[in-house]
């Protein structure tokens, strides 16, 4: 395939469906699941789960935590319906079986949809800070993070993608939406010398780790079908290493180096046999990069980032509820995962 479809942002950048046309136009509700790749948006409300749980304790019934993950699902689904409308013509040629392509939903109903998911996201994260988390330390950072995704996540769409900056602005959107879980935060988590923003260093480096294992799996997914070298996905690889490395090295950071639940040596053996799937997933992929084999490493590693949310959780928090909250989250994402690809 000589032009490869671009990802929607940060969270499906798979290869093309292997879907072929359908002769009769599938239910309405259907196709509007595969326009928004549903399923994959749980692993947003994973990273709102964790930077909230993380940044609450004790751990207490917040208002503003509802708020959190509408916005952030809905700045996700934006992004994904708006990355089918402005590619709506290379669907037509690549993927023909696509909801707008095939005319199971108009483009301008999309357009409508997908902007109007961005805006009612935005407004939930300024409505968070605001209106319902009198207690947050910074009531504006819920809002100025939920406006700089949303910014970046159309960026991304409208021409970001097709740029060696894509899989920064994949990663960017990922690790911004750990934040804004992280950003109601009261003052008992805001040290005398906060860390960008009043983020501890420690919630800095689970986001980055966050955000720069999804940007591995945007290079390593970046690849046209026809190219033999492993070159591009040896490099998601290493990035996607790069990560999950990142991740675990929080443990030795504020606030988990003094308030972790669990010791660090334990943890980091937990934490690597959870990262050693999505990695053997993405070393096949790299070693032999057919189409099936990289759609199935993205498939495992979006997966994988809910099951990393619990693990972090775990850390701080021990074997609490909020860990077995996170974790359920796989269950509407596989049932879903049945009738719609996450990628």
């Amino acid at each position: 395939m000589n032009s490869s479809h671009e990802p929607s942002p940060y969270e499906s950048p798979g290869p093309v469906e292997d879907e072929p046309p359908r002769r009769h136009a599938p239910p309405r509700w259907l196709s509007c699941l595969r326009l928004l790749r549903a399923p994959a948006a749980f692993t947003a409300v994973s990273d709102v789960l964790m930077g909230f749980f993380l940044t609450h304790d004790p751990i207490q019934a917040e208002p503003g935590l509802l708020a959190l993950v509408a916005a952030s699902v809905g700045v996700y689904l934006a992004g994904m319906v708006l990355n089918d409308v402005y590619d709506v013509e290379q669907d037509a040629r690549e993927r023909p079986w696509r909801p707008l392509p095939a005319g199971y939903i108009s483009v301008s109903t999309a357009r409508g949809l997908g902007f109007g998911l961005l805006l009612t996201g935005v407004l939930c994260g300024w409505a968070a800070g605001l209106a319902f988390s009198g207690g947050a330390a910074a009531p504006l950072r819920a809002g100025l993070i939920i406006s700089a995704l949303a910014a970046l996540a159309w960026g991304y769409d409208v021409g970001l993608k097709r740029t060696p900056l894509g899989p920064v602005a994949m990663g960017g959107c990922r690790l911004l939406n750990v934040l804004l879980g992280m950003s109601l935060a009261g003052p008992s988590f805001v040290s005398e010398a906060p860390a960008f923003g009043f983020f501890l260093p420690g919630h800095i480096c689970v986001a980055c780790g966050f955000g720069v294992f999804i940007a591995g799996v945007t290079v390593l997914a970046r690849r046209e079908s026809q190219e033999t070298t492993p070159v591009r996905p040896l490099a998601g690889l290493i990035i996607m290493f790069v990560g999950v490395a990142v991740i675990a090295g929080s443990v030795f950071l504020e606030p988990f180096a003094s308030g972790r639940q669990m010791r660090w040596d334990y943890w980091l053996v937990i934490f690597g046999l959870l990262a050693l799937s999505p990695l053997i997933r993405a070393s096949l992929a790299a070693a032999q990069p057919n189409p099936a084999r990289v759609q199935n490493a993205v498939r495992q590693s979006l997966s994988s980032l809910v099951i990393f949310a619990a693990a972090v959780v775990l850390l701080a928090r021990g074997p609490t509820v909020p860990v077995m909250v996170i974790l359920a989250l796989l269950i509407p994402m596989t049932a879903l995962s049945r009738l719609v690809s996450t990628t």
